[in-house]
């Protein structure tokens, strides 16, 4: 009975010498080893982060912990730097000092469940060898902060902006089904409820999408949506780019705005040169806030891919031209710009660091260092970004990201065991947030419009809209001028070359000027082919904007490739219109392609003295001549346009009904021409 009761206690004796705990700190007491460890159960006093899930023979074995989350070293220092090297080895030193947790109870799928970027304090295990650790279940883990439930805080924020990429969306299965896109209409529903809760919860004023599969059907299907989810008809608009929905892909972009807070103002800019670079979509629009008339630029971006067969930096870092380039010479642009979306560069890549050169400022690195947007590799960092120039520093009131994605587990996402609709995991990347309080916009000073574009190595801001066939404008870079020719691949054409927006308000004698050559015309249709239109109401599709013509002057004799300069001034009319657009376009038959070439472009406006017409009319009128048109601006009502020969004889007398006239000449030779009590000696050749 004494023996007995004696391996009875030293079985208890055992069992209390293999479950007293002990409290270290890893890595410090770790130094020498793991072995004084095995088999004894310790509690870490520092914070483990879960950094991923490790396997073999493709199996999930157990859970990655590091003692600190392990960033993307080109989220932290510019590459070739020592920075960067230090990043990189401190990120290399995480992995390789990772401590593997698994668990007793067959719990080992339960954990594939838990968030990227998790963390325990406190955590109690058994020591089993070097790195590795063992609990009873997996439930014992007490793991933070958990699932977010509210947007990040942005502060006292008058408007939320909110950049978001879909990762493939289309709520129809019959668009392109690309990579992580649904691939069944139980898929497509389900991603719809969870891109919408995600929405619905976020509240933002506006929205700015990437990775749609098709802008105009999928923004429009939001907004409808958002409205039924409101119970507001009308409460959300979406922003149509006028591009064809059959031109299907995942790198389409698009804005969806709440109208009882903001406005867009302008026409929609496209900084891309040919509007669809590497399948990305960079648009540039500008909104203005209802209750102050705040005006800001909102450019929303998504760059070439690190993916695929041609992942190099210079494709990032020409979309990042593009969108420089554009931002700097736009004209009627708001100096606050807001720059965000998917630009597929880390925070220290040469894309983010080329606009800080110009400028702007990081808000992600300022407002929230620790957020993340995107997982990688068991390392995380910002892919997804916000920048604002300088002017607009000061009304920011907050920038976030929200971690409701790039962290879930791949089994709540679409196509995962787990997945609901909630809102967790709706795509691949983590919206990024932005609180604004912008300024009331102050009596803006008229500027002169003094704009320029040689289509030398692009097309600048202009953008080239295919209606019809198969060709397109395009930059002949070789060549140096802009170039639409509906030879090579055949058939009818209709081809637009889009200008800019202008802001023509306070502003009178528009004029545009331009070099052009047309080659192989169809001569009888020469006039008819090649057009130039103006309107102030473009909706981002030609072919549903009302235009008017413009008469262009002086045509090229269409057998050649000799330049001739065309100048004219816009009709009246449209002084003192803020969004006045311009465009040429192209006609041909099949079989009677021309090539009609444009470079060297300005377009000039200047400002009222004082905004009162009484005293812009007291200016001296301005007069040019092309070919054999006479062309008057700044002309005051009721008075008379005389044209005299040599002889004094009287050739023309017009009275001036407009601030413009135009004034053709049948006669080579020289001419005096009166007006307003001014006199110009006139050359027609």
């Amino acid at each position: 009975m004494k023996k007995f009761l004696m391996i009875i206690c030293c079985g208890c004796l055992l069992t209390f010498m293999s479950v007293a705990q002990v409290s270290v700190t890893y890595p410090d007491d770790f130094a020498e080893g793991w072995d004084k460890y095995v088999g004894k159960t310790v509690t870490f006093e520092n914070r483990f982060y879960l950094g991923g899930f490790n396997s073999a023979d493709g199996y999930y074995t157990d859970m990655a912990l590091f003692t600190d989350m392990r960033r993307e070293p080109m989220d932290v220092a510019t590459p070739g730097t020592t920075a960067y090297d230090e990043a990189e080895a401190a990120s290399d030193a995480l992995w390789n000092d990772q401590v593997h947790l698994t668990f007793d109870d067959g719990s080992n799928y339960m954990y594939l469940l838990e968030r990227i970027g998790s963390y325990v304090d406190g955590l109690t295990a058994r020591v089993e060898g070097e790195c590795r650790i063992r609990m009873s279940s997996y439930a014992d883990v007490d793991w933070q902060p958990g699932r977010p439930t509210q947007r990040p805080d942005l502060g006292e924020a008058e408007l939320v902006v909110c950049a978001s990429n879909l990762q493939a969306f289309s709520p129809f299965l019959d668009a392109f089904k690309s990579d992580g896109a649904p691939q069944t209409q139980e898929e497509a529903d389900l991603k719809t409820a969870k891109v919408l809760a995600a929405l619905r919860n976020m509240d933002a004023d506006i929205y700015a999408f990437c990775e749609l599969q098709d802008t105009s059907t999928v923004v429009n299907f939001i907004a409808d949506r958002l409205n039924e989810a409101y119970g507001q008809p009308g409460l959300y608009a979406a922003v149509d780019d006028g591009v064809k929905p059959a031109q299907i892909g995942a790198g389409r972009t698009g804005y969806v705005y709440r109208t009882t807070k903001v406005k867009p103002v302008g026409t929609l800019g496209r900084p891309d040169a040919g509007d669809y670079v590497y399948g990305r979509h960079q648009y540039v629009l500008q909104f203005e806030q209802l209750s102050n008339g705040g005006r800001f630029a909102f450019s929303i971006n998504h760059f070439k891919a690190k993916s695929g067969a041609d992942n190099g930096d210079a494709r990032r870092e020409e979309n990042m031209r593009n969108l420089i380039n554009y931002l700097n010479t736009a004209p009627s642009l708001d100096d606050d710009v807001l720059v965000m979306g998917d630009l597929n560069a880390y925070a220290k890549e040469k894309p983010l660091l080329m606009l800080e050169d110009e400028g702007y400022t990081n808000l992600l690195a300022e407002y929230n260092p620790e957020g993340f947007s995107y997982v990688y590799q068991n390392k995380v960092g910002n892919m997804d970004h916000a920048l604002i120039s300088t002017s607009l520093v000061s009304q920011v009131t907050g920038a976030a990201v929200y971690q409701i994605n790039a962290e879930e587990s791949h089994h709540y996402k679409i196509g995962g065991e787990m997945v609901s609709d909630d809102m967790y995991g709706y795509a691949d990347h983590n919206p990024v947030l932005v609180g604004l309080n912008l300024e009331p916009e102050s009596e803006r000073a008229c500027e002169d419009i003094d704009y320029s574009e040689t289509f030398s190595s692009s097309l600048g801001a202009f953008t080239s809209v295919n209606v019809k066939g198969g060709n397109d404008w395009y930059c002949d870079s070789q060549y140096h001028y802009a170039l639409m020719n509906g030879y090579k691949l055949g058939g009818d054409n209709e081809d637009w070359l889009v200008s800019p927006a202008f802001d023509l308000t306070g502003k009178t004698r528009a004029t545009l000027a331009f070099q052009h050559a047309i080659n192989y015309a169809d001569i009888p249709n020469l006039k008819n082919n090649h057009t130039l239109w103006v309107t102030d109401a473009y909706t981002g599709d030609p072919t549903t904007t009302t235009w008017k013509q413009v008469t262009i002057p002086d045509y090229p004799a269409g057998n050649s490739w000799s330049w001739k300069n065309a100048n004219l001034a816009l009709p009246s009319e449209y002084e003192g219109k803020e969004n006045v657009v311009f465009a040429f376009k192209y006609l041909c038959e099949d079989g009677k392609a021309s090539a009609w070439e444009i470079k060297n472009l300005t377009f000039k406006a200047a400002c009222a003295a004082s905004g009162v017409e009484s005293v812009l009319l007291a200016e001296k009128p301005g007069v040019f001549v092309s070919g054999r048109n006479i062309y008057m601006y700044n002309l005051s009502s009721g008075t008379q346009v005389v044209l005299y020969d040599v002889t004094g004889r009287i050739m023309a007398s017009v009275p001036v009904t407009e601030h413009t006239v135009e004034l053709p000449v049948y006669t080579s030779g020289m001419y005096m021409l009166t007006v307003a009590g001014h006199s110009y000696k006139i050359m027609i050749r």
